[in-house]
């Protein structure tokens, strides 16, 4: 199956292959997935309600002019830009992905993310879908945008918002980045990569 992820901000050349490289890794034997970025006047961080509207606005028009020769899209976004369920079937949306791996049981869980925007726009997200009455809450990390790259940066907060999801009842929490790595430490709590989550579904239904 040929998968077209695409940023959701401009990324640049380093980083664009930094996530590729993640993407291959991730991957099963089955999933090709092509990621692109976004044009350099788009975004480069979601800082703002309006970086965040910005850059629906950008992966759509991306996805339109580029999606010919794949199977399947899948922006490369917690908050699932350019993707809304009933619309499209071929498009996939990693927030969707995860939570639909995990709630339909009714188990509680939670989302850790790196700012306000970000928590804002994935609430309303959850309550689009239908996926919010197991939320035990959306954690705000308040980390800059060099923390995305920043591995010990990004755990180090990671595990004490996990841990206080977990204290509240969470039983799996949601990374809410697609394009970080976790460390898979003993925090009690099952800590959720959306982008491992949505690869391995798509695997499933690939033929």
């Amino acid at each position: 199956m040929r998968v077209l992820a695409v940023t959701p901000i401009h990324v640049g050349t380093d980083e664009l292959a930094r996530r590729q490289e993640r993407y291959d890794r991730l991957s099963p034997s089955n999933i090709e997935v092509t990621l692109v970025d976004l044009p350099d006047i788009a975004p480069r961080s979601l800082n703002s309600d309006a970086d965040v509207h910005s850059s629906d606005t950008y992966v759509a028009e991306v996805i339109k002019n580029s999606r010919e020769g794949y199977d399947l899209v899948l922006p490369d976004c917690v908050l699932d830009p350019a993707f809304k369920p009933s619309d499209d079937e071929g498009i996939r949306g990693l927030l969707h992905q995860a939570v639909t791996s995990i709630a339909s049981n009714g188990e509680p869980f939670g989302v850790i993310v790196r700012n306000e925007a970000i928590a804002k726009e994935l609430r309303r997200r959850l309550v689009e879908y239908g996926m919010d009455s197991s939320l035990v809450d959306v954690q705000i990390m308040d980390l800059p945008f060099e923390a995305v790259t920043n591995h010990e940066m990004w755990n180090a907060a990671m595990t004490q918002a996990v841990i206080a999801l977990g204290v509240r009842g969470a039983r799996s929490v949601i990374n809410g980045c697609s394009a970080i790595d976790v460390d898979e430490e003993d925090l009690g709590v099952r800590v959720v990569d959306p982008t491992q989550v949505a690869l391995l579904r798509l695997a499933e239904e690939s033929p």
